[in-house]
């Protein structure tokens, strides 16, 4: 009997509901058309996953890295139509599995009230800050700096994927190529496509991968642990910063004081403004912002699931490398170094001890990195890196500031650090090599220009290394009364940072940390969107915006001549070729009407010209008015 179904409803219904709840209909039926097909036909191949849950879960996961190499090939070989053969391609090849082959026979698992209290951990963690993204008021759109903010580069990236075929250009500097890891975008590009919508495609992209990430965290750990301790410490990296325990402390332990002052901090950084110390982010703020970043850290964590199993299969290894790479280089690379760490440790220990030859040891490798270095080159093929990007630079922590950097950072999750010296499961000396190959760049090495970059990445990979190395430890505990107390008593200064980035990330009624899009400016940017050609090029005057904000790009979907400084710092833009390009758009938009013909040789169509503009440059330019809405205008350059 051939029979479509999955092994586990319970789970695709939490994510239906939780995608619902997140994104509205139109994103969650456009998600589910490209995630369902997808997520079958790996199910269909997966080896030697038995359990329904992990299979539903790890099924899911290599669909979402497995759809962008589709839409990639697609759009590659087909720029025209990449959507539509991507989706036959697709459908194709799933009614060929379901017509020729006898499915699995539908499992039943029990009712897991595990899964149940992951979604509502979910929700309670992450719906109230992506509810104010964008949040509209009578003044405007609100965006919570430091947190939300960060969608308004990933509303350009969609934008620019949406519009360009493949690589793809530079939305904040017409031109140039896009360097950045923006292939796992592909996925809402293709919801986007779809839906229509680049905000509700994201946040149902966010929603699946934070769902994917409780989900694949707490089935590691329940493996080795009973149910209370597996779900507390799948809490661990989201509660494990001690910032906000060392803030109470500066407040006097005063909670009014603490309370209230931490409207006004930024407290994701505080080691940094306080002591001058690298930055470090929690798993929690991946939740909220940075979902390429996470995806990534899910196929590390797949990579250790399967390090771990007793039939271990090289060829899965080295598709879950790949993947992670490509979803982020930082977070990949971290993955991809400690994998070639230890293979040459283990190979050359196999040579000497002659228990390996030569040939086997270039076998192994093939098995294990032709296809990560397969990714690297795609990576240059497709323009993600910039080969004369930012140096690196050697640039050591003292002991004294290692300590503290540690402490405040991992808190609770340096017990882990015993986990070196105890005899652990089969991934351990995995787990070991994963400490020293993202401790030590955390603790040594900057990247000039983006001195926190390294360790940002680097503190996520860290923080789920020693979480897995405590395992050993928490086994010996959870075997005595009262130690899960202990445990819970050891989480609780962590929640003070988990609750003031939940408060703060939803706090857009404090405009110290907040950007306001005004109401008319929102509304002219929603008509150009969907009035204006896509390859429109259309000039703002960025030092009168934010410096984290070009409009043009994030909510008309268009390109810019020279965006934000902060994008054009981020996407590897020479700060001399940016500051240039400033230079010569302000001395054309002072020149006009005289200087037309010149902006439009430099490749501009229009201009948005608002309150700001007209202040600065004294004026409203002599040109055709397209649109006007309020105090907005946008001008043709024709």
């Amino acid at each position: 009997m051939r029979v479509f179904s999955f092994p586990n409803p319970v789970f695709y219904g939490l994510l239906t509901l939780g995608l619902l709840i997140f994104s509205g209909f139109p994103a969650t039926a456009a998600t589910l058309l490209w995630l369902l097909p997808s997520a079958y036909l790996v199910h269909r191949f997966l080896p030697g996953e038995r359990d329904p849950w992990t299979r539903s879960v790890v099924s899911t996961l290599l669909a979402l890295g497995l759809f962008p190499l589709l839409w990639a090939f697609c759009s590659l070989l087909f720029p025209r139509a990449p959507l539509m053969v991507t989706a036959v391609l697709l459908l194709c090849t799933l009614l060929g599995v379901i017509l020729k082959t006898t499915s699995p026979q539908p499992a039943h698992p029990r009712f897991s009230p595990s899964l149940i209290l992951l979604f509502l951990l979910l929700l309670l963690l992450t719906w109230l800050p992506f509810s104010r993204i964008g949040r509209s008021t009578p003044e405007g759109n609100l965006y919570r700096a430091y947190f939300s903010s960060d969608y308004l580069k990933h509303y350009a990236v969609v934008e620019t994927l949406s519009r360009d075929s493949l690589p793809p250009g530079n939305p904040y500097f017409l031109g140039k190529p896009l360097h950045y890891y923006w292939l796992p975008y592909l996925f809402p590009t293709a919801v986007s496509r779809l839906c229509g919508s680049p905000e509700k495609s994201l946040f149902a992209w966010s929603f699946l991968v934070n769902f994917l990430a409780l989900n694949l965290l707490f089935l590691h750990l329940r493996k080795r642990l009973p149910l209370p301790w597996a779900l507390a410490l799948a809490t661990a990296p989201f509660l494990c910063s001690w910032e906000g325990f060392l803030h109470l402390i500066r407040s006097n332990l005063r909670w009014a004081l603490f309370w209230e002052g931490s409207r006004n901090l930024n407290i994701d950084g505080l080691t940094r403004w306080l002591y001058g110390l690298p930055q470090v982010d929690t798993l929690y703020r991946s939740l909220l912002f940075t979902p390429q970043h996470l995806l990534s850290l899910l196929f590390l964590l797949l990579y250790l699931h399967w390090e771990g199993s007793p039939k271990r299969n090289p060829r899965a290894l080295s598709l879950v490398l790949a993947l992670s790479l490509l979803s982020s280089f930082f977070v990949g690379g971290f993955l991809l170094l400690t994998a070639a760490v230890q293979f040459l440790f283990v190979s050359l220990r196999g040579l000497i001890q002659k228990r390996l030859t030569w040939r086997s040891v270039l076998r192994n490798w093939a098995l294990l990195f032709v296809p990560s270095v397969l990714s690297l080159v795609l990576a240059s093929v497709l323009k993600m890196v910039n080969p004369q990007g930012s140096p690196l630079l050697f640039s050591p922590l003292t002991p004294g500031q290692a300590a503290r950097l540690l402490l405040l950072n991992f808190g609770p999750l340096l017990v882990g650090l015993i986990g070196l010296f105890l005899k652990g499961e089969k991934e351990a000396p995995f787990l070991r090599f994963l400490v020293l190959c993202s401790l030590l760049p955390l603790l040594t090495l900057r990247i000039v220009g983006f001195e926190s970059d390294i360790s940002l990445k680097a503190g996520l990979v860290l923080a789920v290394a020693l979480l897995f190395l405590s395992l050993p430890l928490c086994q010996r505990l959870s075997q005595h009364p009262w130690t899960f107390l202990l445990l819970l008593l050891f989480l609780l200064p962590g929640a003070l940072t988990t609750a003031i980035d939940l408060r703060n990330s939803s706090d857009t009624s404090n405009r110290r940390f907040t950007l306001l899009v005004p109401k008319d400016e929102a509304a002219l940017w929603k008509w150009i969107r969907k009035n204006t050609p896509k390859e429109s090029v259309i000039q703002t005057f960025p030092p009168l915006r934010e410096e984290v904000l070009s409009e043009s790009a994030s909510f008309g979907g268009r390109r810019l001549y020279v965006g934000d400084r902060m994008h054009g710092a981020i996407f590897q833009i020479p700060k001399e070729e940016y500051h240039g390009r400033i230079q010569v758009l302000e001395s054309l938009l002072a020149s006009l009407p005289e200087s037309r013909s010149a902006l439009r040789r430099l490749g501009v169509t229009h201009l948005f010209w608002g309150a700001r503009e007209r202040e600065r440059f004294g004026m409203v330019p002599p040109l055709k008015r397209v649109k006007k809405i309020g105090d907005a205008l946008l001008l043709g350059l024709d």
